[in-house]
């Protein structure tokens, strides 16, 4: 948890120290890339973008699994209302399947 803490203190001080305060304010959507771009050029930009979106897509992937099983388990539990428990193309839904 320390490494983590002193990681983030880290980028911070880097972002703010190698780009203008006001520039980082405009660009908020994208400020690491800003950030980046002085010390590595386009090509940072470019790498830290990927890598956002990379986070991004690993973080919705997270979410959808683990709120899946989640999901199954109320259903197996019959909890839901009956509307909800109705098959889908003539196929009961159940959490995420593989297809």
């Amino acid at each position: 948890m320390i490494f983590v803490i002193v990681l983030y203190v880290l980028v911070a001080v880097v972002a703010v120290g190698s780009v203008p305060v006001s520039q980082l304010i405009d660009a908020k959507d994208y400020a690491l890339a800003v950030a980046a771009r002085p010390a590595l050029g386009s090509a940072g930009f470019v790498l830290i973008g990927i890598a956002a979106m990379l986070s991004t897509a690993s973080a919705i992937n997270a979410t959808l699994h683990g709120s899946a099983r989640m999901t199954y388990t109320i259903v197996k539990a019959r909890e839901l209302p009956a509307q909800l428990e109705r098959p889908i193309w003539n196929q009961p839904l159940e959490g995420l399947q593989n297809s």
